[in-house]
């Protein structure tokens, strides 16, 4: 279901009133895909709490998106979730003040000659982008066919794990494992 030109509107001010992140500095990049978000914004999900914890402390640097926001934004406005657009909203102001907006230039040069790992689902193949071209360590997801291409991420150095492993990925990312 497409984002309606209303709530596309209210988004685009919601990323213009943004106020700027500093550079990620030594944290590492984690991409998260929409299900795990979901777990963080709105389900408040016990098993997403060390990655909570990491995003809050600063050792973990969440990137987005044009792409991946949309689709939060799509996903968190569904009729089966029934969140008041005002909540939407708020969760997503909060999305893009702990996030940092990866650059597209980088996005489309990862892209290129070597090119990134596919994923058999094509909706989830942004995820695998964001993580090689904004310079990732880490992807979380729950989704089975993002897991199945760990062993190809993880020649490129990304760390594609379930969200209660994202503090052992962490360790191996800070003892360069």
């Amino acid at each position: 279901m497409p984002v309606t030109t209303e709530r596309a509107e209210a988004l685009r001010r919601l990323l213009e009133a943004a106020p700027e992140r500093p550079a990620a500095g030594a944290a590492p990049r984690v991409v998260i895909d929409t299900n795990v978000l979901m777990d963080v914004l709105h389900w408040e999900d016990p098993a997403v709490r060390d990655l909570g914890g990491l995003i809050e402390s600063g050792e973990l640097q969440p990137v987005r998106d044009e792409a991946t926001l949309l689709e939060a934004a799509e996903v968190l406005d569904r009729t089966t979730f029934g969140i008041p657009f005002a909540d939407v909203s708020a969760m997503l102001g909060r999305w893009i003040g702990m996030s940092e907006d990866a650059p597209e230039a980088a996005l489309q040069a990862a892209l290129r000659p070597t090119g990134t790992p596919r994923c058999r689902d094509p909706l989830d193949q942004k995820f695998l982008d964001l993580a090689v071209g904004a310079g990732a360590a880490i992807l979380v997801t729950k989704d089975k066919l993002v897991l199945k291409t760990r062993r190809k991420m993880a020649a490129l150095g990304i760390h594609v794990v379930k969200p209660e492993d994202v503090a052992r990925a962490l360790d191996d990312v800070k003892h360069g494992r």
